[in-house]
């Protein structure tokens, strides 16, 4: 139960923006918005990306920068898009802590022989080659081989040959890490991790540990960066840095909306959502109010769930509000129905 906890968590963390992003549409460079698909061009390196001041993160920080993106104006108006990030609380690390700091390679219905040529195509050496620090170890139970690699072995891998192991980790949930490995969103994991606050040495460490896979960066090594610090401190900021994602803060822009009213259908559902027309007419009524934050638009469960994380309680229980259940209740008023992991997936 504490491997589903875990991923239940690890899951979460990139569905914070998840259920932002499936209504106000910026996701990589598509958009989804009720039902109509329209290609973004947006730049995040042209803004200024702003870190939320409160630990908690529970409403959108204040935007310190004036720099604007403009997006497309569509059915739905002008948007005004600002990148933030990010991160668990830091009272959630305890109940984030890896089930173990000990870096393991799961391998199942595979032989000694089958798992030992792989590792040479990985450049792993074994204990005959005599050379110090690169050794392995390992268990057998039953149709399962766990692999325990060195210190060195882990830190000498190549990008390639961390590629193919994740590839070949990452189907099983016995390899949490590989299934759900940190996403570095940006591309720089220096500069990810930095902005954290996370030391310089462990920093350059944590870049010269990352691997591609289809053009995104990601990070598995964490139990094994965690299991070195000396600092108790520098160790849950590098837990919590993992849990890092990116988000949007999106403003509806009204004065530069040629046609109000196909603006309020849109945002109305067809004048379904009733609720929202007050506002609207509010805004038209007083010529100083020019923008409104997209999170007033949205439906209750998202207006109420966006930018934070599910409470200590729901992660305890293994319960999971990732992509996939934002989608299945994204115009629901409450949270309805099962969010436990097993209830869901099974759903899926």
């Amino acid at each position: 139960m504490v491997q589903i906890r875990l991923k239940a968590a690890m899951l979460f963390d990139r569905s914070v923006w998840v259920i932002f992003l499936s209504f106000a549409g910026v996701w990589a460079d598509r958009s989804t918005l009720v039902g109509q698909t329209v290609p973004l061009q947006v730049d995040f390196t042209a803004i200024e990306s702003v870190e939320p001041a409160s630990d908690e993160a529970q409403t959108p920080p204040r935007i310190k920068s004036e720099r604007k993106l403009k997006v497309v104006e569509g059915p739905w108006g002008v948007l005004e898009v600002y990148p933030i990030h990010v991160m668990a609380p830091d009272r959630y690390m305890d109940i984030l802590q890896p089930e173990s700091e000990a870096t393991e390679w799961v391998f199942v219905d595979s032989t000694l022989e089958e798992i030992g040529r792989f590792l040479e195509e990985l450049g792993v050496g074994s204990d005959s080659d005599g050379r110090e620090g690169r050794s392995v170890r390992y268990v057998v139970e039953g149709d399962t081989i766990r692999i325990f690699p060195s210190d060195g072995i882990v830190r000498g891998l190549k990008e390639e040959s961390r590629a193919k192991l994740a590839a070949r980790l990452g189907g099983d949930e016995r390899n949490p890490h590989y299934q759900s490995p940190v996403f570095i969103d940006s591309g720089d994991p220096q500069a990810w991790f930095a902005e954290a606050g996370v030391e310089e040495s462990n920093v350059r460490l944590i870049a010269s540990l990352c691997y591609r896979r289809e053009g995104m960066v990601l990070f598995s090594d964490l139990p094994y960066v965690l299991s070195i610090q000396q600092s108790e401190s520098e160790r849950r900021k590098i837990l919590r840095a993992s849990t890092k994602t990116r988000a949007l803060v999106a403003r509806l822009n009204l004065e530069n909306s040629a046609d109000l009213h196909a603006v309020v259908d849109y945002w109305t559902g067809g004048y379904k959502r009733k609720a929202l027309l007050p506002i609207f007419e509010s805004i038209s009524e007083v010529e100083a109010v020019e923008r409104i934050d997209v999170a007033h638009l949205l439906p209750p469960l998202p207006r109420m769930l966006m930018y934070t994380y599910p409470g200590l309680t729901s992660l305890a229980q293994g319960e999971v509000r990732d992509c996939h259940w934002t989608s299945q209740h994204f115009f629901s008023d409450r949270i309805v129905g099962s969010t436990r992991y097993p209830d869901l997936a099974a759903k899926v």
